[in-house]
């Protein structure tokens, strides 16, 4: 699949305003006051009309038509400033920023085990996501479909800032980890304060959607997706940085012939008659059908890509360098024990929760969901955490060592609520 250089920088740098005048170019980087390292995807924006992001050291470049003006400067983790400039500047200037501490309320290591974050309030909820520092929620005051609301709140649903929205309204998180705000025709990356909520880089869905690509996840300095070829028998994973003019992979997976020591008697038995390769057909189709039904199985924790190797049952890990750094077997895909026509559980999803850099896996049969969590490094999977049977759960996330989902209220069945639940500590 080639992919347009210009598409792959649109994306990674999220230029989301559009420049309609020509001007004098303002150019700058960001750094952090106290590193010295450049600062990637701070927002810098003139007025809230003209804007951009810087890239992956701290360099910007805007259009200014005239001078003064005042330069807005916004990141998650620095917060929020803004800068008087009075004539175009013979050098690119430097913005020295410092990281805002953030106070995570104590509530959220409670032992309380099992709480309804919006139980009380007047709006229910449809959609929710996270991002680094707040809960973003879309609900209905009163279960009204013409009041439809944006709610910024913290981890454990106080809402601290909401406007009014129009339906259809939902959430895509991008690999970044920033929230966007996807409407009927466009999409609003959302960026959130106490008292008040801004929807910067608007930018039409199409557009939108066609920059971001395949991707799935950045890597050192670049980003890479997953592709798979069943007439080939092999999966790739692709790497595209700004030094290149096209994906190229960095790593291969082919389809190796499974010694089948997993294998029930009987199948094995069959094999003795009619063949390893008719074994193998079999198992193919088994775990085609139940690799259908799972998610995709790649995942970024800290530095680190992982990617799911279901037909060879391995997990293999890359290095910001992109080179490989282990491949450990992973069983969590094996019924305990298989059957002839039972051979694969169905997972449904790795969900990784970004604050704690931890994976789980997710079950989902006949309305029942289990999870587990999977350790990358070898593999290997450890108790399943309990959870209240909630058949209806939805809009499962896993943040900050707890588990979020949406379900209907039991004393008000029209109002749907988020829940919160710890995962016990384990040992």
């Amino acid at each position: 699949m080639k992919i347009p250089l210009v598409a792959i920088l649109a994306f990674c740098f999220l230029v989301g305003f559009q420049i309609h005048a020509q001007g004098q170019m303002l150019t700058g980087q960001i750094i952090d006051r106290d590193t010295r390292e450049g600062i990637r995807g701070a927002t810098v924006t003139i007025s809230s009309k003209i804007g951009t992001v810087t890239d992956s050291i701290g360099h910007f470049s805007i259009s200014v038509l005239k001078y003064p003006i005042e330069i807005t400067i916004s990141h998650l983790s620095y917060g929020v400033q803004s800068f008087d400039i009075n004539f175009h500047p013979e050098e690119k200037l430097v913005f020295q920023l410092s990281i805002v501490s953030t106070q995570i309320p104590e509530i959220l290591v409670s032992g309380k085990k099992l709480q309804i974050l919006t139980k009380g309030a007047d709006f229910s909820v449809s959609k929710f996501e996270f991002d680094n520092k707040y809960m973003w929620l879309i609900g209905m005051v009163n279960n009204r479909p013409k009041k439809i609301r944006l709610f910024l709140a913290n981890l454990i649903g106080d809402t601290l800032h909401s406007i009014p929205i129009k339906l259809p309204a939902s959430f895509k998180k991008d690999i970044f980890g920033n929230v966007h705000l996807e409407t009927k025709d466009s999409v609003y990356q959302l960026f959130g304060q106490n008292n008040s909520i801004q929807l910067l880089h608007g930018e039409k869905k199409d557009v939108f959607f066609q920059a971001m690509g395949d991707f799935q996840a950045t890597l050192g300095s670049g980003l890479v997706y997953f592709s798979s070829n069943s007439y080939l028998r092999e999966s790739r994973v692709y790497y595209i940085d700004s030094t290149l003019s096209k994906p190229e992979p960095i790593l291969v997976i082919e389809d190796l012939l499974d010694d089948h020591n997993w294998l029930p008697d009987g199948l094995k038995q069959l094999g003795r008659y009619f063949g390893p390769r008719t074994v193998q057909q079999i198992v193919d189709q088994h775990r085609d059908f139940f690799r259908a039904m799972c998610s995709e199985s790649i995942f970024k924790l800290k530095d680190s890509l992982y990617v799911i190797d279901l037909n060879n049952d391995k997990i293999h890990a890359i290095g910001p360098d992109c080179q490989v750094i282990r491949s450990v077997p992973i069983s969590f895909n094996h019924q305990p024990n298989p059957t002839m026509t039972n051979l694969f559980l169905i997972y449904h999803d790795l969900i990784t929760d970004p604050l704690n850099h931890k994976v789980y896996v997710s079950y989902h049969n006949n309305n029942n969901w289990r999870f587990v969590p999977l350790n990358p490094q070898t593999g290997e999977t450890g108790a399943e955490i309990p959870i209240p049977k909630y058949n209806a759960m939805n809009n499962i996330r896993i943040h900050g060592g707890a588990i979020y989902f949406t379900y209907p209220e039991k004393l008000y069945p029209y109002f749907q609520r988020v829940f919160r639940m710890l995962i016990p500590v384990e040992g």
